[in-house]
């Protein structure tokens, strides 16, 4: 079925048309799905009452298409490529011109290791993002349309494991907030603390697994306090071979939703 015609012919989704027979609300907002195909590339997303599906060749994704989980379709996004499949711009057309304008998405520009993304708000400029790896370090900075640059991450790593991350307002390049990382021997980050720009802790999250690597419970505490602020539990269902089927999500004591381990996210 052309996708384009469901645009114009808004109507309830059924098994068949896009989604499958697995008896999964899918028509739920909370519903989160993900499938990949077998080179692992992400083909297929519900999130947030949306359905998007990515079509590839030889690897490089040609064009994605949004449809709303209860009538037509949102949004068709292509990707456009110069020789060697570098990436150059993506475009879009959408439900709210009838599918009759192409406008630009985003464009691409290269230089040495870095990668600069002009972002575009119905074809007019609105901003940069430019992306910048060096040795055990990646740097993303913000700027305006006009260049004048606003805000920069910088992400350090130690053997690909993120350490430290940093914020920093521009062009003052001050530090708004950071946050350091811990691992165990496993290499699973066990605390994440966030400063402010005074150096002082605030907020910290902290992760504890068990022997299979699962993360078995989140809390969030406050400063040097650890006053208890969230306390997130999971709890794993496993099969007869080990591999869990089900993992169930409590918050603060109260079950949230269950996970299985196709990914399809079932609130309570």
């Amino acid at each position: 079925m052309n996708c384009e015609y469901l645009a114009y012919k808004p109507k309830e989704v059924t098994p068949g048309i896009w989604l499958p027979e697995d008896g999964i609300d899918y028509h739920s907002k909370y519903t989160s799905v993900k499938k990949y195909n077998p080179d692992g590339l992400l083909f297929y997303e519900i999130k947030n009452g949306y359905e998007e599906k990515t079509v590839f060749m030889d690897l490089l994704p040609t064009a994605k298409l949004m449809h709303h989980m209860f009538s037509y379709l949102e949004k068709k996004i292509m990707y456009h490529y110069e020789k060697g499949g570098i990436l150059k711009k993506t475009t879009f057309i959408s439900y709210s011109d009838n599918f009759e304008v192409e406008h630009t998405e985003m464009n691409f520009f290269y230089e040495n290791d870095s990668t600069i993304c002009l972002h575009f708000l119905y074809d007019k400029p609105s901003y940069y993002d430019k992306t910048t790896f060096i040795k055990d370090k990646k740097i993303v900075e913000y700027w305006n349309d006009d260049k004048r640059p606003y805000l920069r991450y910088e992400y350090h790593y130690d053997n690909d494991k993120l350490m430290t991350l940093v914020e920093f307002e521009l062009p003052s390049n001050r530090i708004k907030q950071f946050w350091e990382h811990k691992y165990d021997s496993n290499d699973n980050c066990i605390e994440m603390q966030r400063f402010n720009y005074k150096k002082e802790p605030e907020h910290c999250w902290l992760y504890f697994f068990d022997e299979y690597n699962n993360c078995i419970k989140e809390q969030m505490v406050f400063g040097t306090s650890k006053r208890l602020v969230e306390d997130i539990n999971f709890i794993h269902e496993y099969e007869y071979d080990g591999n869990w089927k089900r993992k169930v999500i409590y918050k603060n004591g109260s079950i949230q939703y269950f996970v299985d381990n196709k990914t399809n996210l079932l609130i309570k």
